[in-house]
């Protein structure tokens, strides 16, 4: 909680204020606030908003007005009533709390998810998505939910993937393309962030853990293909989701690619994003994982 308040710190409308020497503008902040944001008392952590994160929110709302940048219907439909203190508070954690750069990445989601008509995605069918059949599909990639924490975790989905079996010569074949795979990986990231939603006691933050299991996988299955896969979700998840994934687990990985990873792929990582991610070979001693894998159903 210290790290949110850390982040959420309203250093430049509190300077803005102390420049101007007007207490009323900072009475007008949290008016403003609290007339044109959607709180509610456990918008973040399940406590009360602080002065000054109101003030942040107040700043973030005018400057939205100011660039003419707004949020359809179509919008809230597609991001499953989301109140407006828990999606500004994501997109501010994910710029340090700068305005100017949140918004940016705000109007830039608005306008993606428009062009890319994701509702219209998001009510789609898989074997749409891919253009094969699910049992086929899912036998070389399962995407499952295995279920969700506890109260004291916030009730959080835990998401499996599968990459054992993940072949994408024999998909290409079936006519499963790159763009077709990504676009299934939006299909299905969104299909786990309605997840958030399910519990009526969760409250935002609302984030997902995620299990990634590579066991056996070969390099001759990372192929240009798969890494173009991969870093096509990455790219976009982590501009039009910031701040939805609690924690990643990738199991089962063989030396190799503890190498590749701590040489090459963990550099050009964000931090707060490496600081996500936990690399085992085994998941052995690890209660948490040990739980979890046991509900896993044999994918064989």
């Amino acid at each position: 909680m210290e790290r949110q308040r850390d982040i959420l710190e309203c250093q430049y409308n509190q300077e803005k204020f102390r420049e101007r020497g007007q207490q009323a503008d900072q009475q007008s902040a949290l008016v403003d606030a609290t007339q044109s944001i959607d709180v509610v008392p456990s918008y973040v952590g399940g406590r009360q908003p602080l002065p000054e994160e109101l003030q942040l929110m107040a700043e973030f709302q005018r400057v939205l007005d100011s660039a003419n940048v707004i949020l359809p219907r179509n919008f809230w439909e597609a991001n499953y009533h989301e109140s407006r203190c828990s999606l500004f508070w994501r997109f501010l954690v994910a710029n340090d709390g700068h305005v100017i750069r949140a918004k940016n990445q705000l109007a830039r989601d608005v306008a993606w998810r428009d062009e890319i008509r994701l509702k219209d995605l998001q009510n789609m069918a898989r074997k749409d998505v891919v253009g094969i059949e699910d049992a086929f599909f899912i036998r070389h990639y399962p995407c499952l939910c295995l279920g969700f924490e506890d109260g004291s975790e916030n009730y959080s989905p835990v998401v499996y993937r599968r990459l054992t079996h993940l072949n994408t010569k024999v998909l290409a074949e079936k006519g499963v393309t790159v763009e077709k795979m990504i676009k299934h990986e939006l299909w299905q990231y969104e299909k786990d962030c309605r997840l958030l939603f399910e519990h009526p006691e969760s409250f935002p933050p609302r984030q997902l853990k995620v299990i990634i299991d590579i066991s056996g996988m070969t390099w001759a299955q990372c192929t240009k293909d798969l890494i173009s896969i991969l870093s096509g979700f990455s790219s976009f998840s982590k501009v039009h989701h910031p701040e939805r994934l609690q924690k990643l687990y990738i199991i089962g990985a063989p030396k190799p690619f503890s190498f590749v990873w701590n040489t090459i792929v963990s550099r050009i990582i964000p931090e707060r994003t490496r600081n996500k991610i936990m690399i085992l070979h085994s998941i052995q001693g690890n209660t948490w994982l040990e739980k979890w894998m046991k509900m896993c159903p044999s994918l064989e």
